[in-house]
């Protein structure tokens, strides 16, 4: 991949080639990704394949397949191969967080999928507790759900791994201002500014302190936003 990147394509492509012709393990998967990130989705689908010849258990192969669907936006035929890839290791989170991905992309078209991704996300939390793309994305589901409450435990539970940043404090602090906990959303607010000094944060600030009915230090914090953010 390292020589696709470089520009060296047909060298790449030939190196692959020949270390697929000769039985090493994972080379057809290379040469699928190879003609993945170059656009040729036929030539792609039968590499992955043949490497699914060799090994129908290939975790790597059915979530290569998976994502390249996904990327086309055929959820149908990517929701399959993630199955398949949960199937040939039903231990692994990526697995079930990736099949969770793939039906939180259908959301937006059925709300109905919420809870389908919502299932995968604690199923590969089940397996690895503290995968952190697995908790974010349960995270944000949980948001799009209208669930904020239960969102905010789950960036809580982020925050207790990863320590704090602006952008996660901030994003605590506007779930809380959607579930109606304006002190706490004023408390994580505050710990944005000074972590990230993010003009919204104080848009934010406006926003909470409007709906507490402290309409002076709103204004403040109005002015304050558009002195740094508003042209």
């Amino acid at each position: 991949m390292r020589l696709v990147r470089e520009g060296a394509v047909g060298h790449a492509l030939a190196c692959a080639g020949r270390a697929a012709n000769d039985g090493c393990p994972g080379a057809w998967l290379v040469l699928g990704r190879m003609h993945d990130e170059m656009g040729n989705s036929r030539l792609a689908q039968e590499m992955f394949r043949r490497e699914l010849a060799l090994d129908e258990n290939s975790l790597a192969a059915w979530l290569a397949l998976g994502d390249h669907f996904a990327k086309a936006g055929d959820y149908n035929e990517a929701l399959h191969h993630y199955r398949r890839a949960a199937e040939a290791d039903s231990s692994f989170a990526e697995s079930w967080c990736s099949l969770g991905r793939c039906y939180a992309s259908r959301c937006y078209a059925s709300l109905e999928h919420w809870q389908d991704a919502r299932v995968c996300y604690e199923l590969a939390l089940r397996r690895d507790p503290d995968h952190l793309p697995t908790m974010h994305a349960l995270g944000l589901v949980l948001v799009g759900a209208g669930n904020f409450t239960e969102a905010m435990r789950i960036f809580e539970e982020i925050l207790d791994i990863t320590g704090p940043s602006g952008a996660l404090l901030a994003r605590l602090g506007r779930l809380a201002r959607e579930a109606g906990d304006f002190r706490r959303a004023v408390v994580y607010l505050k710990d944005a500014m000074r972590l990230s000094g993010l003009p919204d944060v104080k848009k934010d600030m406006a926003e909470v302190y409007a709906a507490m009915g402290q309409v002076e230090i709103a204004e403040f914090y109005r002015q304050e936003y558009e002195k740094e953010y508003v042209i």
